[in-house]
């Protein structure tokens, strides 16, 4: 309770001894917390990942032993109203290709057939989609990568996969995948070894972490090659990176008011050689400092989260380099409570300067 007062008062005796120092001072401190709250959510790769819903919504599954294309596709969880599109492979054993492409590596093409949107996939040339009654039938035709491998091959020649000839309809913009029509996939009677899936809405970790148990609940999946969950902990490990780099600007940007905190440190210094010459401790008056820091600070850093909070979706938000950008409770007190520990960072000079000095020099040199 003392303490408290004591800072109080010294405060108000920063604020009357010099008004303009004291306002600059706190004006330039709030400028410093609104920047880091800002950059804080605009480059943090854990901020930015779910406001960008097209790079979370995909999931890539491998599988134990190969799976029965139609017990796959008739399965609830991976043929749901939540799955935009769903693309089932089979990886090619060398045999099963036409012989201008056996000296591939029999991992480098894959079979493909699922729902097959054409958001997801990007014509070439030809027809990036089966009719329906291609779809209906099973007809043996296919869609062929743009690969430097198939340039000699031509819309309407016939290739043969997997013992059987298909017709050429098409080339999309990928690299490995040869599609064809699900009921295609079912009558060759060949096996799954790994299937895709786009969500039609990005995804959040625990949605991610749920549709991946539900996922291994009932199929035999043998790794998980890609998911939503992957990237959200990819973005956390670089978080720290950028943090400590927010970090560093923060301090050097807050150092430059260092010149005005200087003028309010020489204003209590004769105060605090009458602290020590009184019986006070240079760790009690150590303690003072670091207090009023952390006190200005938090005072300042709380009325930078209130103004962003009050005027995120009227001005912030239309600033944000990335649309849909949250701030969470969290992120609020994650940003206070690292600006106030800056600060006792930049504290760390003025505590240094008075403590390296005795009471007598102190007391000599202000005449006391």
């Amino acid at each position: 309770m003392k303490i408290s007062k004591i800072i109080f008062s010294r405060l108000c005796f920063y604020f009357y001894s010099n008004k303009l120092v004291f306002v600059l001072f706190s004006l330039g401190c709030f400028m410093c917390a609104i920047s880091f709250t800002y950059f804080y959510g605009n480059t943090m790769p854990s901020k930015l990942l779910p406001s960008k819903e097209n790079n979370i919504n995909y999931f890539e599954f491998s599988i134990n032993n190969s799976e029965d294309f139609s017990k796959l596709f008739s399965n609830d969880v991976l043929v749901s109203d939540e799955v935009a599109d769903i693309r089932f492979y089979h990886t090619f054993e060398n045999n099963e290709l036409p012989k201008n492409l056996q000296d591939e590596s029999s991992s480098y093409f894959k079979l493909s057939a699922g729902l097959i949107s054409e958001d997801h996939i990007f014509q070439e040339k030809g027809r990036i989609e089966f009719t329906e009654e291609e779809n209906q039938n099973g007809e043996n035709v296919v869609i062929l990568p743009q690969d430097y491998n198939m340039m000699a091959i031509q819309l309407g020649d016939e290739i043969t996969l997997c013992g059987c000839k298909f017709e050429v309809i098409g080339f999309h913009a990928g690299w490995d995948q040869l599609i064809i029509p699900q009921k295609t996939m079912q009558n060759l009677n060949i096996g799954i070894d790994s299937f895709a899936l786009y969500m039609k809405n990005g995804v959040s970790r625990e949605e991610s972490e749920k549709f991946i148990s539900e996922v291994n609940s009932c199929v035999s999946v043998a790794q998980v090659i890609s998911s939503p969950l992957e990237m959200y902990n990819a973005a956390q490990r670089q978080d720290s990176g950028i943090m400590v780099l927010l970090s560093v600007v923060y301090i050097i940007s807050i150092t430059s008011f260092m010149f005005l905190m200087k003028f309010m440190v020489d204003k209590s210094r004769r105060e605090n050689i009458i602290y020590s010459i009184v019986g006070a401790t240079k760790k009690k008056v150590v303690s003072i400092l670091l207090a009023e820091s952390v006190t200005i600070t938090a005072i300042i850093s709380f009325l930078a989260v209130f103004v962003h909070i009050l005027f995120y979706e009227s001005f912030f938000s239309q600033i944000n380099t990335e649309q849909g950008i949250i701030y969470n409770a969290n992120d609020y007190f994650l940003i206070t409570a690292f600006m106030i520990m800056l600060s006792l960072l930049t504290s760390i000079p003025f505590v240094f300067s008075y403590m390296k000095c005795s009471i007598v020099e102190n007391k000599n040199k202000y005449n006391l």
